[in-house]
């Protein structure tokens, strides 16, 4: 066999030396120097067989009394369906040509056993075998999702994290809102959805159709609510800040967005469990501070319709720790 530090620089580009699998498959490699040549022999998805075999073969007694030399010549004189099905059970069927469409790198032991958990899953597991190529950050986002979700278009196209942080992220906002808005999600325009921006946009279309709650307080002529997503959107983009990003919130109830002439500024109001609504925050454009005058101003104002400030807010919780805590 060829010298020690030679095939130890070959397994490191299979298999980086930081990966889990990688110290199990050299004792492999050293004991049987067959299975070391046999390795070389194999396409890209081997990898992912023996990534399997390691981490399956801990919990199986047959395999966890084996020496490295036995096991290594058990799995180069099997097959990789008949080793597997030893090892996982219930056996997904067609794993093996799942194996084939994986990235030729190997994964972290969370994405094989999300991975396998989907095997079992219905939508899931159709999704995976019709895929052309399958990538961790599919995983992981199919995994995250609902079951009705599992079988979108668009989730052929996801590899990145980021696709994956969008689609989690319009998955919760529809969970959020689905028992208040039973109507929220449409799945049958959803599933025509086939690209992140288009699903976007079908997220924002479908947050502008509905109504706002009532606001807190009606306003006056220098400070008004925002009650619809389209002034939301326009007044974040005149702003230039994110309070766009908060309408989910602000049709659950749990915060409320004013805009003002003082400063000029947008005002957030939260809403607390206990002592009702509060001023979170006032900000200027662009998320700068505005004036001591501007800022005294609207709190005398908001004050004025049993809006408080959020550090009465926080005294309050103090204080109602302390008397729970006096009982006790």
């Amino acid at each position: 066999m060829q010298s020690s530090t030679l095939y130890n620089k070959i397994l490191n580009k299979l298999i980086p030396p930081s990966h889990w699998c990688n110290p199990w498959l050299k004792c492999l490699c050293q004991a049987d120097t067959t299975f070391f040549e046999h390795l070389l022999e194999q396409q890209a998805d081997y990898i992912h067989f023996l990534c399997l075999v390691q981490l399956y073969g801990n919990d199986n007694s047959k395999y966890k009394q084996l020496s490295s030399h036995d096991l290594a010549a058990l799995i180069r004189t099997h097959s990789k369906n008949q080793i597997l099905k030893e090892l996982i059970s219930p056996y997904p069927s067609g794993l093996t040509n799942i194996l084939k469409k994986l990235n030729n790198r190997p994964y972290t032991k969370q994405t094989y056993y999300e991975l396998l958990t989907l095997l079992y899953d219905t939508k899931a597991s159709n999704h995976l075998r019709h895929a052309t190529s399958i990538n961790p950050n599919m995983i992981n986002c199919l995994y995250q999702l609902d079951h009705h979700w599992r079988n979108l278009k668009i989730l052929r196209h996801v590899k990145t994290p980021k696709d994956t942080s969008i689609i989690l992220f319009i998955h919760r906002a529809c969970i959020k809102l689905r028992d208040k808005y039973p109507d929220f999600i449409d799945h049958s325009s959803l599933h025509q959805i086939d690209n992140i921006d288009a699903l976007i946009e079908w997220l924002i279309r479908r947050l502008n159709k509905i109504p706002f709650p009532k606001p807190p307080w009606v306003g006056d002529k220098r400070i008004r609510p925002i009650t619809n997503g389209e002034q939301l959107n326009s007044i974040s983009k005149e702003f230039k800040n994110c309070i766009a990003d908060y309408i989910c919130e602000i049709l659950m109830g749990a915060c409320y967005f004013y805009v003002s002439s003082y400063g000029p500024s947008i005002i957030k109001v939260n809403r607390d469990p206990i002592f009702d609504w509060h001023i979170e925050e006032i900000l200027g454009i662009e998320n700068n501070e505005v004036t001591k005058h501007a800022m005294k101003t609207i709190h005398a104002e908001f004050s004025k319709n049993n809006i408080g400030k959020k550090t009465n807010i926080e005294f309050n919780h103090f204080l109602l720790n302390r008397l729970t805590n006096s009982w006790v």
